[in-house]
């Protein structure tokens, strides 16, 4: 990497904060181009980062996105790829065990995991199950971070294609009666990633007008440009930390570059994440209609 780059780097980690940046970092450490047309890898951790995600995507939220991305997307939203991730922290194991039943996931459905580095912290189980709405993935994580009979759980939905806006909503809502319904006591944090390929040459310009975004930090190099945003529009927010002065992202939008003048004329590859983009190794396949 050269100087200019490393600076440019540096600046964006101080920008971002130490946790938050490093949520961004991974993102823009691994974003490449898969290779097939249509195809945009993403490989971030498969635990969640600690982050200070602030609040939570909203059922308005999930609407919003929704009709934002289906005019900028080609097939709509309903044919691009979404990822939801909940994260539920301050569970008892006992509670968190009980999680994958009530949410009707079958008798032998957990899947034990061993111990990280044989240590304390590290995946305890895994619990996956397919659904009308798509792929629901369960797992329980014990962090060092926590109260020692504290763990934080994880819940990731790949919806089924087409997906349906609706089924979106009833998903988000069922989680939620599920944790409350264990006894839990904190509410969980929703965030989401829709990727596609875009339908207008101008797409990322119209996504931000419609979001009334205020863009907060850039990345850019030969292969990707990533811009974070704060919107009015949006309920979910994560924080963002620059010496004294702090705010609120809630939108980051990944465009694909060109790379030649024929490719300016041709579908390129968009990320959508709300508050940031983040998840496990994501490759998507989106075909226009």
């Amino acid at each position: 990497m050269d100087p200019l780059q490393s600076k440019k780097r540096k600046r964006s980690l101080q920008a971002m904060g130490m946790v938050a940046a490093a949520l961004l970092l991974a993102a823009l450490a691994t974003l490449y181009s898969a290779g097939n047309k249509g195809s945009l890898g993403w490989t971030l951790p498969d635990r969640p980062a600690v982050t200070e995600q602030t609040g939570t995507v909203s059922v308005e939220d999930l609407a919003q996105l929704w009709q934002w991305s289906d005019g900028e997307l080609r097939g709509g939203a309903a044919n691009s790829r979404w990822e939801l991730r909940w994260l539920a922290k301050g569970m008892t194991e006992e509670q968190a065990l009980k999680l994958p039943k009530q949410l009707g996931f079958a008798d032998k459905g957990v899947v034990p995991e061993k111990d990280e580095s044989g240590s304390d912290t590290g995946i305890l189980w895994k619990a996956q199950q397919q659904e009308d709405s798509g792929r629901l993935l369960v797992t329980a994580i014990r962090d060092s971070g926590e109260a020692v009979d504290q763990v934080q759980v994880v819940l990731l939905l790949v919806p089924s294609n087409p997906a349906q806006h609706l089924g979106l909503e009833e998903t988000d809502g069922r989680i939620r009666e599920a944790i409350r319904a264990i006894g839990a006591t904190s509410e969980p944090l929703l965030s989401v990633k829709l990727s596609g390929q875009t339908l207008h040459q101008d797409s990322v310009e119209r996504l931000v007008k419609a979001a009334g975004a205020l863009q907060l930090d850039k990345y850019e190099d030969e292969a990707t440009v990533i811009r974070t945003y704060s919107s009015p529009k949006l309920d979910a927010s994560i924080r963002l930390v620059d010496g004294e002065k702090g705010a609120d992202a809630s939108l980051q939008i990944a465009m694909q570059q060109a790379r030649s003048e024929k490719q300016k004329d041709e579908p390129l590859n968009l990320t959508i994440g709300v508050p940031l983009i983040a998840g496990e190794a994501l490759a998507t396949q989106v075909s226009g209609k």
